[in-house]
């Protein structure tokens, strides 16, 4: 025999392009599900620095809370008097919120904690039950991956949380 014939060589096709399908195939499905893993742990991620530099930095300059929007380089809630972690300034708490909530002040706080994605701050007093301060965007889409992270803090001599979400 010199050569194939058209048999073989149609059924070896047929297996080639089947196998080549299926790999495929499994490719198409599972690639989005690894996709939307990484934008989460890359969420996490962020939330996590971003709560780190909250909680555990003063900010710049360090009494950023007493100077105009356009001094400020960067956001710190913690209470540098005291230069302790988790130990959060009320008067910084309280500018956090006045950024927040003025005109514009939503694009200027993403600005100033350097993300491009979506994010939410609550500072909540446990002892009393009341929100110090809340900073939502006014009109986001609906979140995908929404990722939380929830800091326990001091604030004076009461405790409370600092609740982050990004996405």
């Amino acid at each position: 025999m010199k050569g194939q014939t058209f048999v073989d060589f149609y059924v070896s096709l047929t297996i080639f392009v089947l196998f080549a399908a299926y790999i495929f195939f499994q490719i198409y499905t599972l690639l989005p599900q690894h996709l939307n893993a990484i934008k989460s742990q890359l969420l996490h991620s962020e939330a996590y620095q971003i709560s780190e530099m909250l909680v555990t930095d003063s900010g710049q300059p360090s009494n950023w809370e007493t100077l105009q929007v356009s001094q400020i380089q960067r956001i710190g809630l913690m209470n540098g008097t005291q230069n302790k972690t988790n130990l959060l300034s009320l008067a910084k708490i309280q500018a956090l919120n006045t950024i927040c909530n003025s005109a514009g002040g939503y694009t200027t706080l993403q600005n100033l904690l350097a993300t491009n994605n979506s994010i939410s701050i609550s500072v909540i007093d446990k002892v009393t039950g009341s929100v110090i301060a809340s900073c939502t965007p006014t009109s986001a889409p609906y979140p995908l991956n929404l990722v939380n992270m929830t800091r326990i803090i001091a604030i004076g001599g009461d405790y409370g949380e600092l609740i982050l979400q990004v996405w």
